[in-house]
């Protein structure tokens, strides 16, 4: 069965015209909100928050959540959940193999003091550790400036 007039077929090839570059226009808008949502979860602009001495403080708390390192063979950051009075935090301390070289033991429950630049981590208040104490013992992440300490050699 063919058309009923000419402009049923006109249609039609208005349409295969038009479509490619709808769904190209669609896909931009696509990337372009992902990729929004991905800069403002690492700390805008498209990369990961950084240590500014300017946003530094000192909390104390409970550890009362770890993000085990994955045995990949790679090297996996090391987070873990810190609950204040006021909030619960997101510490990032390192990459897991300088952690585990700094031989101090974190476990839930304990009760520590962090130094270290208060940051946005996926929309959630967190702090970029320098430096981490239990007890006595204190573990130094980063240098004054923030930089941390895997990368002395550099």
């Amino acid at each position: 069965m063919g058309p009923k007039n000419g402009r049923e077929k006109d249609a039609k090839g208005d349409a295969s015209r038009w479509w490619p570059q709808a769904a190209g226009l669609a896909l931009i808008v696509v990337l372009g909100l992902a990729l929004a949502a991905g800069a403002q979860d690492r700390g805008g602009e498209g990369q990961p928050p950084v240590y500014d001495p300017k946003t530094e403080v000192t909390v104390a708390g409970i550890v009362v959540g770890m993000e085990p390192a994955k045995l990949t063979g790679k090297p996996q950051p090391v987070y873990l959940k810190l609950q204040t009075q006021t909030e619960t935090l997101t510490v990032f301390l390192g990459p897991n193999w300088f952690v585990a070289q700094q031989g101090m033991r974190l476990d839930i429950l304990d009760r520590i003091e962090v130094t270290g630049s208060r940051v946005s981590f996926q929309g959630k208040a967190g702090l970029i550790a320098r430096e981490v104490k239990k007890g006595e013992q204190v573990m130094r992440l980063r240098d004054a400036a923030g930089k941390g300490g895997w990368r002395q050699a550099e």
